[in-house]
């Protein structure tokens, strides 16, 4: 009966602090995970009037995740030799992104996407070798801040 109780504390604790990935619409408390599952190296954060900027650096890529000043992500941005795990950047945008991707039509030879959903925006394209893509949530952008300007 004892240990039953133990486990269920236990299970209960571990689902309650395990924490979320830093993603798009998420608190950048957790960036350090997307480090970890990332493999990457992190840079120190350049911070400016309106947003932050956390840099790291995976498998050839640089990866840069956006927070305005309440410490919630807004947008992130990628450029490297391959497309990183849109999974982990997306969180709980990745399936929307998916669902969105797979309704496109199909353009042959064509390496760009830009698409436009109720919750995000993203733009990914490149050459082999040379994949560069942003996505943002325009209902987290600071005000007046251009979101071009931070895309790569």
């Amino acid at each position: 009966m004892a240990i039953t109780v133990v486990l269920v504390v236990w299970t209960g604790f571990i689902l309650c602090v395990s924490p979320a990935f830093a993603t798009l619409g998420e608190a950048t408390t957790t960036i350090n995970i997307d480090v970890a599952k990332l493999k990457a190296s992190q840079k120190p954060m350049v911070t400016s009037e309106k947003y932050t900027v956390h840099e790291m650096i995976a498998d050839g890529n640089t990866i840069r995740e956006y927070s305005n000043s309440d410490g919630i992500v807004f947008a992130v941005s990628w450029r490297g030799i391959s497309k990183p795990d849109l999974s982990i950047l997306f969180g709980a945008y990745f399936n929307e992104y998916i669902s969105t991707i797979e309704k496109s039509t199909k353009q042959h030879g064509k390496r760009s996407v830009s698409m436009e959903t109720s919750k995000m925006v993203l733009k990914r394209g490149g050459r082999m070798r040379d994949q560069r893509g942003f996505a943002y949530v325009p209902s987290l952008v600071p005000v007046d801040l251009n979101v071009e300007d931070l895309s790569q």
